[in-house]
């Protein structure tokens, strides 16, 4: 019998995240979930609950490009439970052909790729340490091979673009996993962090309120037929 674990899944009301939390549900563990949309998050939680037949479903609601935000979630979490097992760092988006940022100029696609698993990660770090195995997962992608990272201009404003944003997020999430993993094993930690490629996926990830350029509408509808489904995504987490 599978020992529950309480694991958080940020941006699941829907694709990856709410399969990937209704799967988890389903085999008993207790699913912390996130959304920024009330009537989205009241709605994920009765299909999850519905269709994995588990009632133990917590959710809270955070706007993750607000870092305010971002901190309350946080010490939400910390406030109502004692240990987390796993963190999955699942909330992203692909925005649009104009440069959206927060109201501290941070890039939107930087905010909630890297910076926003950064501030969860170190913030939920005693309630990972609390647990037997604690593990963090953030979410990266193969588009990391065409990022053009020069000047490590983070922010982007000087050459942006809707794909060059989220090709370079990808790769720093990958430099944030290794820098995490060093700082944790000099610090003799048990908990463990990676990254993972979920696998091209038809997901609402570009399904924003942002408008979009046609060139990414163009390539979402091309590359719909080649996209894995979402039991075949879940299955690398």
């Amino acid at each position: 019998m599978t020992t529950s674990k309480t694991i958080i899944i940020t941006g699941s009301t829907d694709g990856i995240g709410k399969h990937l939390a209704t799967k988890l549900a389903g085999e008993g563990h207790k699913m912390i979930i996130h959304g920024r949309n009330h009537l989205k998050l009241k709605q994920a939680i009765k299909d999850i609950q519905t269709q994995s037949g588990n009632d133990d479903i917590h959710a809270y609601q955070a706007d993750f490009a607000k870092k305010e935000d971002v901190y309350q979630f946080a010490q939400n979490i910390k406030n109502d439970f004692d240990k987390i097992d796993v963190l999955i760092n699942n909330a992203g988006a692909y925005f649009g052909s104009e440069r959206v940022a927060t109201e501290d100029d941070v890039e939107m696609t930087f905010m909630l790729s890297v910076q926003v698993p950064f501030i969860l990660t170190n913030a939920l770090m005693p309630l990972l340490e609390n647990a037997d195995q604690g593990r963090v997962i953030h979410t990266s992608s193969y588009m990391h091979h065409f990022a053009k990272a020069s000047n490590l201009d983070f922010g982007l404003k000087h050459d942006y673009s809707a794909g060059k944003a989220y090709n370079n997020s990808k790769l720093y999430t990958i430099w944030l996993t290794r820098y995490q993993n060093k700082a944790l094993r000099q610090n003799n930690s048990k908990v463990t962090i990676n990254s993972y490629h979920p696998g091209l996926i038809s997901t609402n990830l570009n399904n924003n309120d942002i408008k979009k350029n046609l060139k990414s509408m163009m390539l979402s509808e091309i590359m719909k037929p080649f996209s894995k489904n979402l039991d075949e995504c879940t299955a690398t987490v």
